[in-house]
Parts: C-alpha cells; structure tokens; sequence
C-alpha cells in the first residue's frame, strides 16, 4: 500500500552500494557473533559482555577504515558524543584522575548503542539479538527458581545458646555451609552421608553481608564439626539467597537487568504478537522475572517494572488491555510490597534512607564549589579522606550519592549533567516518534520499541533513588536496547526504497 511504512529486510547493496568482499563480508558476520555474545552475556557475566563489545569496537573500526564507508544516520548523536566528551574533560581535570579514567570505561559503554544501531543489517539479525539477550535473561531466573527449591547449601538455626557450640568453627545463624572437605553441601544429609578424613578439613561457607555473600573458608576438625551440628536445638535446613542475586554477587545490578529485560518481554507480549503460543510464552516470561525481581527485596526495581508496563499498557492502544493490565499490575504490585515489606521490614529507622538524605544534603555545598567540571568520578569514594562528608563520618561506609543526577552533578558538573536530561529526553522523544510510524502489523518493532521506552522509565525513576548509571551490569543492557532501537529506525522505509528516516536531533 503506498505510503505505508514497513519494517524490511535491508539487502546490503541498498545500503552500501556494491555488496562487501569477502573479507568485510566475514567482519561484517564477525561483528554481529560479538553482539550476540554481548546479548548472552549481559545477564551473565558483565566482564564477558564487555569484552564481546570491546571486540565487536575492534571489528568495527576495522571495517570503517579498511571498507571507507560513511557512517549511517545514527539517532541522538549530538546529545552521546557530547556527553562522551564532558565527561572526558572532567575526568582529565579530576582530583583523582586514575579513578575517573577507569569510570570512562563504564562511559564509553555507551558507543555499544552506536555500533548496534550501525552494524545490524536486517530485521533477522534484530530479532536474533533481542531473542538472545530474553533468553539469557530466563536462564538467570531459572537459576534463581533452582536456587529457591533445590538450594544453594545447608543453614544452622536455632536459639543463641544452641548455636554457640558453633561458634568455634566461624559458623552463626544462618551461616550457608557450602562445601566441606572439597565435597558440595546440597542437603543435611549430605553433611553425614560419607566419612570424612581424619584431621583438619576445609569448611567453606556464606557470610551475608549489607551488599552481598561473601565467601569464607577455614580448617576445622570435621567430627568436631560433626558432633556440633548434630547437637541439641540446632536444626538443619536446606539454604537459599537472602536476596536472589542471579549470577552476580550483588542483588541491585541483578534486579536493574530483571526490570530492562522484563519490560522489553512485555513490550513484545502486548504488541500484538500473531503466534498466540508466543504471545503467551512471553507473558508467562515476564510474569516469572517480576516474581524474582521480587526475590531481589529491591523496592524501586520493583516499582520501575510496575510504572514502566504501565506505561507500556496505556502506550499500546485498546481499553480492554489497558484496565486489565492494570488490574494485573496493581495486584502485583501489592504482592510485592507485601513480600519485600515482610522480608525487609526492620524496627526503628532505616539506616540507608538516613545516609542517602545525609549525602544529598552535602551534595549542595559540592556542586556550588565546582559547577562546571564537578570533582571527577569516583573521587567521592576513591579518596573520601578529601571530603567532610557527614555520611562518612557517621556510617563509616564510603558510598556515593545514591542518585544518579546528583551524582553527576557533583562529579562531572551541571553541564553534563543538563546533557544527560537532554539525552534520555531525546531518546524518549525519539521512541515516542518512530512508534507512531511503524503500523500495527509490524508487530516484533512495536514491541521493541514499547519495551524499551518502559525500560527508560523504569530506568530513569531508579535513577532518582540510586547511581544506576554506575553499574556496569545495567548500562550494557540499557544501551544494547538502545542501539536494537536504532537499528530499528533505521530499518524502517517505504516499500522498495533505501530506509530514508533521520532521526538526527
């Protein structure tokens, strides 16, 4: 129908002109197997997703220089590359620019956005990606589920003067026994199942700490250990995460991927997916990543997934899916905050809303001292004996601003944080605009593109209360998503011509 816009499959030789030799034919292929290591490690392994971006920029570079082939309209490049320079200048004029330099790194993960948005050459290739990042994604909750049922160790619980008998051997309540002399601790069973050497052997166990479990091992007489465990009022359960944490060693970086990769499975679910048995594995998807976000007992990861597939449900058109999406969300937000409040609830204040406010206060006087360049990254906490901060003083934790604009503000200055609003405020725009030309049989580009504003808004409102933009693990997920979108809006044209839309701020 003419006039109509569509979502095609781009053939190389519409894009490039003559079709790529045989080696950038092979650079070209090799750039999108880094991508898709990029996908499947993001919900991983962070060091693995970033060294597949690294050299997925390597091939890249490669390509541009060998084949001499301009760079494609790319969405929001004044706002990225602007942002990617006044951070650099405040890092060269940091206080602590050994610090800053190695913060860039997480930075310049932002060039992940512009390469996928460049190399992506059809919509197979962006349906692959997205594929790959959901089921990698799934296989972290599946984890979580086999974590939370067959379990991750044995715990010892019981009255203070049970336990003491346990203390000699480092051990307390709810301490996780992991291993013992080499062998894995699944079940009380197995701590009595087979001789043990005679003498010292290596008990290994988890420690719950504020941010995560933390390993320890220690030599101890195994019969000794034995006898004790099997003493009068300690009972032996099977263990699980105080707070699912996936396969990263903090539970907030986990659950920032749960809400980036939970509401692009909903964007998806409710664009109008022709294959009912996928529409409903989707559903059911994003359904079990919310229940474990939930293992997470993370409040504004929560809430961002809840605003965000709200925004997703009254974005996509229809009343009926509207209220009953809702309905749905209401309920599972409820459940949530019931399940988070009961695991979470402590008596008297909350020491981390009383840091956080503590820091903003001091926040003011920091900015107004250096506006312009801030104090460089990470030099808050990398040299905290510089500053009279009142939290430091007080907690002892040396920490950072717990909110993503503050924290820019104060450590790379007001003009780069003004950039960072007037970035995600185009992205945001840009979404908004390429939604309304694709129509609706385009389905799988809808559904990208409805996720992804759901994760910006999700991803802003956590922002607010935490420095999300300082975790790697989420940044890699955020950007790859942007550059699907770029793609995306790339790959949109008029029928039979060469994809036309420019969407240069």
């Amino acid at each position: 129908m003419a006039g109509s816009v569509h979502l095609v499959e781009q053939q190389h030789n519409a894009v490039d002109g003559p079709r790529a030799s045989g080696f950038h034919a092979w650079l070209e292929t090799a750039i999108v197997v880094c991508l898709g290591g990029v996908a499947l490690c993001a919900p991983l392994s962070t060091k693995g997703a970033v060294n597949c971006f690294r050299a997925a920029a390597v091939l890249w570079l490669i390509f541009l220089c060998t084949r001499r082939r301009k760079l494609l309209p790319q969405p929001l490049t004044v706002p990225l590359l602007l942002f990617l320079v006044l951070t650099a200048i405040s890092s060269a004029f940091s206080t602590d620019p050994f610090l800053s330099w190695g913060r860039m790194r997480t930075v310049s993960l932002i060039l992940l956005a512009i390469i996928l948005g460049q190399a992506i050459r059809s919509l197979r290739q962006l349906k692959l990606l997205s594929a790959l990042l959901i089921g990698s994604c799934l296989l972290t909750v599946m984890y979580t589920g086999w974590q939370y049922t067959f379990g991750i160790g044995v715990a010892a619980a019981g009255s203070p003067p049970a336990l003491a008998s346990l203390q000699r051997f480092g051990l307390a309540h709810g301490e996780i026994i992991r291993k013992l002399a080499g062998r894995k601790i699944h079940t009380p069973y197995d701590l009595f199942a087979e001789p043990l050497p005679s003498g010292p052997v290596e008990l290994a166990f988890w420690r719950e700490t504020p941010n995560a479990l933390q390993p320890f091992r220690m030599n101890v007489d195994a019969k000794a250990l034995r006898a004790a465990l099997q003493g009068p009022g300690i009972t032996l359960t099977r263990a699980h995460p105080p707070r699912a944490q996936g396969f990263f060693k903090h539970y907030f970086p986990f659950s920032e991927i749960l809400v980036l990769v939970g509401l692009l499975m909903a964007g998806l679910a409710v664009a109008g997916v022709p294959d009912r048995k996928l529409r409903m594995a989707l559903t059911l998807a994003f359904f079990a990543t919310a229940v474990t976000l939930a293992l997470t007992l993370t409040r504004i990861s929560l809430l961002s997934l809840v605003v965000g597939a709200l925004i997703i449900a009254f974005t996509k058109s229809g009343n009926r899916l509207r209220w009953v999406s809702l309905a749905g969300l209401l309920l599972l937000a409820s459940v949530g905050a019931y399940w988070v409040q009961r695991h979470r609830a402590t008596p008297g204040s909350d020491p981390g809303t009383e840091y956080r406010l503590l820091m903003w206060h001091d926040s003011i006087s920091m900015i107004r001292a250096h506006p312009i360049l801030g104090v460089g990254f990470d030099s808050i906490a990398g040299d905290w004996q510089r500053w009279n901060l009142e939290a430091f003083r007080r907690f002892g934790l040396h920490s950072h601003f717990h909110s993503t604009p503050i924290q820019l503000a104060v450590e790379c200055g007001l003009p780069a944080l003004a950039v960072w609003i007037w970035l995600l405020a185009d992205y945001a725009w840009f979404l908004v605009r390429l939604r309304r030309a694709i129509p609706p049989h385009d389905w799988f580009a809808r559904g990208l593109l409805l996720g992804a504003l759901g994760g910006l808004v999700g991803f802003v409102l956590t922002g607010f209360l935490q420095y999300n933009f300082g975790d790697a693990e989420a940044m890699v997920v955020f950007w790859f998503i942007a550059g699907l979108t770029f793609a995306a809006s790339r790959l949109v044209s008029e029928p039979g011509q060469v994809p036309a839309t420019n969407y240069l701020p």
